[in-house]
């Protein structure tokens, strides 16, 4: 299945930065089923580590837990909408008719 209306935005730690495993993990699926993403970085490498505060605060508003900035990541919001966690992210692409099967 292939939803053209179907965007996500993914908040998150780049992998030249440090593995986020729930990060890349979100990525590959949205490949597979060929959704397309914004993958906004909430940390990058100039020297050393420097955060976007920007970005950071965009995912805590996301998230609903701003003004603390205390995010766990990803942060992804697809079609708009949050999602707290890799399961309730299946659990939507499941709903609209993706082959979750097919990603083992």
């Amino acid at each position: 299945m292939e939803n053209s209306q179907l965007r996500a935005k993914i908040y998150g730690i780049p992998e030249d930065v440090y593995r986020c495993a729930g990060c890349a993990a979100v990525k590959e699926i949205f490949d597979e089923f060929k959704i397309p993403y914004e993958f906004i970085d909430v940390i990058y490498m100039a020297g050393d580590v420097q955060y976007n505060y920007k970005a950071i605060e965009e995912a805590a508003k996301a998230s609903g837990v701003f003004p603390s900035k205390r995010v766990n990541y990803p942060v992804v919001v697809l079609g708009g909408v949050y999602y707290p966690n890799l399961r309730t992210i299946k659990e939507r692409l499941g709903e609209l008719g993706y082959d979750l099967d097919s990603l083992d």
